[in-house]
């Protein structure tokens, strides 16, 4: 029997997982070295104690939430026949998420004998998740400003939609947009709840950094004071809308609670607000080009769509039937950098496809038979 006894013993050790189990009065009846390696703690100390006396005193502690870890297991131990499945964040001695079964556990005439714990790591599979998540969540966020922006021409239905976009996406609370006019950035559009939505300024004049700002009222000052007042006591991230490296635009995001740190990552923002910038850019320019065609006197030749060279060169690879991969191979420069230029010139241009761009440039005199 006493070799059964220390066979079990061995298994019990040698698996990858960390296993307890009480008896029926919650007396630590068994425990193996995995436990004491997930939390830090000599397991043959446990044994014999009282589980909940031991919770109190030494393992709750090494836990992200001890109130909760400890609330959770009492909980369990007034309802012993209840089987539970949840996660354990544990802080000590490293951090690991464990998954937890608990259970009863029964003899062979049914009589209950205590309950077990096992105890699994499943820190990697829980990062690679997170990351997974991450990285869908920032493709959404993309996706929701890149449509938000290619079904909008004039920059208040650009204004609105954006800003209920991103803030569906992101889960603020509300959300803020100016647009620069002149040297002042012009409040455009709200939405969402703000706490005092009167101390939002109709404009600011101040200068805007050219990265993202992430702020909570953990931290002293103001980046902006000029809507010091409208977010005080909120946690915010402010990026500025860019069109070649100019700040044509900032939005505001504005949540209650501590800000997700998915949510903590420049360059995503860096890649919003250009694409942001690119839509405020070609609205602005297709206001004017509206106001330009209602003068009669105009014909269609002389409009200037204010096209660069750059976006000339790939204008004709678009009249010359390329697709953006070969236009990128033609000009050396990346595919991306051509889908910007394309977007450009169908917003300069005021159309919403290529072959409509292509029409309208040929018509205007812009192209030149050629490849790019």
């Amino acid at each position: 029997m006493w070799e059964a006894v220390q066979m079990l013993e061995a298994v019990l050790d040698s698996v990858d997982a960390a296993i307890l189990m009480v008896d029926s009065d919650f007396q630590v009846v068994l425990c193996n070295k995995k436990f004491g390696e997930f939390f830090g703690l000599d397991p043959q100390s446990l044994i014999g104690e009282d589980k909940r006396a031991a919770i109190t005193r030494d393992i709750k502690w090494r836990v992200k939430n001890p109130e909760d870890f400890q609330k959770r297991l009492f909980w369990l131990y007034e309802n012993p026949e209840v089987t539970a499945n949840d996660e354990v964040e544990v802080s000590l001695p490293r951090r690991r998420v464990l998954h937890r079964f608990s259970g009863p556990v029964y003899d062979k005439e049914r009589k209950m004998l205590g309950r077990v714990e096992v105890y699994t790591d499943i820190t990697d599979a829980k990062t690679l998740h997170e990351e997974l998540e991450l990285k869908n969540a920032h493709l959404y966020l993309l996706n929701a400003a890149a449509t938000a922006i290619n079904g909008s021409v004039e920059t208040g239905q650009l204004s609105r939609i954006f800003l209920q976009r991103i803030k569906q996406v992101t889960g603020a609370r509300a959300a803020i947009l100016y647009i620069k006019e002149g040297k002042v950035l012009q409040l455009k559009a709200t939405t969402g709840t703000l706490y005092n939505p009167q101390s939002v300024p109709n404009a600011i004049s101040e200068d805007i950094p050219k990265g993202a700002l992430f702020w909570g009222p953990d931290k002293t000052g103001s980046p902006l004071k000029s809507l010091f007042a409208a977010l005080e006591g909120s946690f915010f991230i402010a990026f500025p809308a860019l069109h070649q490296e100019e700040v044509t635009g900032l939005c505001i995001l504005v949540w209650d609670t501590i800000i997700s740190k998915w949510w903590f990552d420049e360059s995503l923002f860096e890649s919003v607000g250009i694409q942001l910038g690119i839509g405020i850019y070609n609205a602005m320019l297709h206001q004017v080009g509206q106001q330009a065609v209602s003068v009669p006197e105009r014909k269609s030749s002389d409009i200037n769509f204010h096209l660069s060279p750059r976006e000339k060169q790939v204008l004709n690879g678009l009249a010359a039937g390329l697709s953006n991969k070969e236009i990128a191979l033609a000009l050396k420069i990346s595919e991306y950098t051509v889908k910007n230029h394309v977007r450009s010139i169908l917003g300069k241009l005021s159309v919403k496809t290529r072959g409509q761009a292509v029409a309208k440039a040929a018509n205007a005199g812009l192209l030149k038979l050629s490849q790019p």
